[in-house]
């Protein structure tokens, strides 16, 4: 189940109104593209392009509220540096969790 803080994510939909779907989209559609990025550079040994896009991934997800899916991403930045070997695990949860989220915040608009 998706960790988003409901609170967060209220008050962004008040102060950005109409342009609350346009970033909810965007994110939507920017770490699904981000996501499949991963998983070719996890496979190809690619330690310091994953942290850097762990790390994109980890200040979008906190910025909507997503704190779950930002937390798996900062310890995947960190696994980058300390043992590359546990991203892919956390992979298997970033995604997870990304799923779960998508269908919450389509289920929040």
């Amino acid at each position: 189940m998706s960790n988003l803080n409901i609170e967060l994510f209220e008050q962004l939909r008040i102060l950005l109104d109409e342009n609350f779907d346009v970033l909810i989209n965007t994110f939507i559609e920017d770490n699904t593209s981000r996501i499949e990025q991963l998983q070719l550079l996890i496979d190809a040994g690619q330690s310091e392009e994953v942290r850097h896009i762990s790390h994109a991934m980890k200040s979008s997800s906190a910025n909507i509220g997503a704190l779950e899916l930002s937390e798996i991403c900062r310890q995947m930045e960190q696994d980058c540096v300390n043992n590359f070997t546990d991203v892919k695990t956390k992979y298997a949860r970033l995604r997870t969790e990304f799923d779960a989220l998508v269908l919450c915040l389509n289920e929040n608009r």
